[in-house]
């Protein structure tokens, strides 16, 4: 089996793959210059077809038609027929719209050493939004780049992407370079008759399209005697930054819906990372919500919603009590300083590798109903208080959403080993 950072590493080639693919959707300045074509790509007709990002109701794999079912990265029939049209420009005319919009199903192999994983996906393309799902063995990635801002699915919550660096050149200077293609001749292409466009230049290093690493990258494509492109095929061939084993990798794109609508939609929620400067944790939350770090070591930091609850963190040093010793004491202390005190939940939990107690409890302070959601963890010599509070009942919502302020939290030093875990019950 391969090691996670090694799939990570595949992850990354094949995002910056579908980078490149984007790019074209945006139109290119390549060099160049295209004749107008006799026909420009045929608009298909029918209901728009949603691309909603996962979280949202209608969030779903783009229906390919007329895609690759063929062998990976296989150029259709060997023999190849003179071509009749100029089909290359007629392609360079359509990508230097900008304009283009598409769905496209990812298919495709990724060999390491003497291991191949499959490649497979979901592009939606709409001008220069679009919308990816990728998976490469057991791992799934999924984008989201709308009005020029890329987001990026971790855990099941929406983040910003931050900025890729340390790469040179870029997508868009791997597209121009790309679009620089003749027309080798027809060929049959999963049951179609289409014109195989190669490079006149030299292949593309991957730090042409945002990946680190050497090797090289070539990119065919496949399109109608009018430029309409139906499949495109991206081969790599090289050695990923930090890993000294190499690695081949073919990926197509089998397009439907060209020039039809399609919608690339807004994430559902966007979450921001917060690190605490006082307390050394860090969590995500909704960035709709309101942060208002601890001012002294007294005060939580707290995360405020628009519907009367919030999400407090506080910290206190353990003097070496356990972690039981500590819930118990402080359920008996909010019994004696609130009032009408039920607590409905005291179960064990781990939060970022260390036990921890989960407690449900509601109660009245100053005339105040309200209904609490928290987790006691002791992290080396501190023990930490995560707490949703409402002032109405805790829903079910309510839950889902706390449990994914948990899934984010990264408590300051190692988790306890096995060794040392049950010195902390």
């Amino acid at each position: 089996m391969l090691a996670t950072a090694t799939l990570q590493r595949l992850g990354t080639a094949v995002a910056g793959l579908v980078l490149v693919t984007t790019v074209a959707a945006c139109g290119s300045s390549a060099s160049p210059s295209p004749a107008t074509p006799g026909a420009s790509a045929p608009a298909s007709s029918g209901p728009a077809a949603s691309a909603q990002p996962s979280g949202s109701a209608t969030s779903g794999s783009p229906t390919s038609s007329g895609g690759s079912t063929g062998s990976i990265g296989s150029a259709g029939s060997t023999t190849a027929s003179p071509p009749a049209v100029d089909a290359a420009k007629a392609f360079l005319a359509n990508m230097q719209r900008g304009d283009f919009t598409a769905e496209a199903t990812i298919t495709g192999e990724a060999t390491v050493a003497a291991t191949t994983l499959d490649v497979s996906g979901s592009y939606t393309v709409r001008g220069a939004d679009s919308h990816t799902i990728l998976k490469v063995a057991s791992k799934t990635d999924e984008t989201l780049t709308v009005s020029g801002v890329t987001y990026e699915r971790r855990n099941g919550l929406w983040f910003v992407k931050p900025a890729a660096t340390g790469a040179s050149g870029g997508p868009g200077t791997a597209f121009q370079r790309a679009l620089d293609v003749r027309d080798a001749g027809i060929v049959t292409r999963d049951g179609r008759q289409l014109h195989h466009l190669v490079s006149n230049g030299p292949a593309l290093p991957p730090s042409a399209m945002g990946m680190t690493g050497v090797g090289t990258l070539t990119i065919d494509f496949f399109v109608e005697d009018d430029g309409t492109l139906r499949v495109m095929s991206m081969h790599v061939d090289g050695t990923p930054a930090g890993s000294a084993t190499p690695m081949t990798m073919t990926i197509d794109f089998a397009f439907s819906r060209i020039g039809g609508p399609v919608v690339v939609g807004q994430p559902p929620e966007v979450w921001t990372t917060f690190k605490s400067k006082r307390y050394g944790y860090s969590v995500a939350y909704p960035a709709d919500w309101d942060l208002k770090q601890s001012a002294r070591k007294s005060e939580p930091d707290a995360i405020y919603s628009a519907d009367e609850s919030g999400f407090f963190v506080y910290r206190y040093a353990t003097g070496g009590t356990s972690l039981n010793a500590i819930t118990s004491t402080y359920v008996r202390n909010t019994k004696r300083t609130e009032t009408k005190v039920t607590f409905t939940a005291n179960e064990p939990a781990t939060i970022d590798g260390s036990k921890a107690r989960s407690l449900e409890w509601n109660a009245t302070f100053k005339k105040t109903r309200h209904w609490s959601l928290e987790e006691v963890v002791v992290r080396g010599k501190y023990v930490y208080f995560f707490q949703l509070d409402s002032l109405a009942p805790i829903t079910n919502a309510d839950r889902d959403r706390y449990a994914s302020f948990l899934s984010t939290i990264d408590l300051p030093g190692a988790a306890p080993t096995a060794a040392t875990a049950s010195q902390v019950g």
